[in-house]
């Protein structure tokens, strides 16, 4: 792996990170606290919110590099 690669790596290494992250959490809470409270419908919801702010914090990142790429 070249030196340049290792930005992008870790970018997508932290992406899959966090999804896989937000659905064990996801699945985890389930059980435990979602249901017994708003009920199964509750959890799409969840899952959607969580995926969507790690794609929002990746494109973000992804913005930050390009732009310090371009100001070399």
């Amino acid at each position: 792996m070249y030196g340049k690669e290792v930005n992008k790596f870790l970018l997508l290494g932290s992406f899959k990170f966090f999804i896989i992250m937000a659905l064990t959490l996801t699945r985890d809470t389930k059980d435990t606290l979602v249901v017994t409270q708003c009920g199964a419908e509750a959890i799409a919801f969840l899952k959607v919110c969580t995926v969507n702010l790690s794609i929002v914090l990746l494109i973000k990142n992804a913005n930050v590099d390009a732009t310090q790429k371009e100001k070399k």
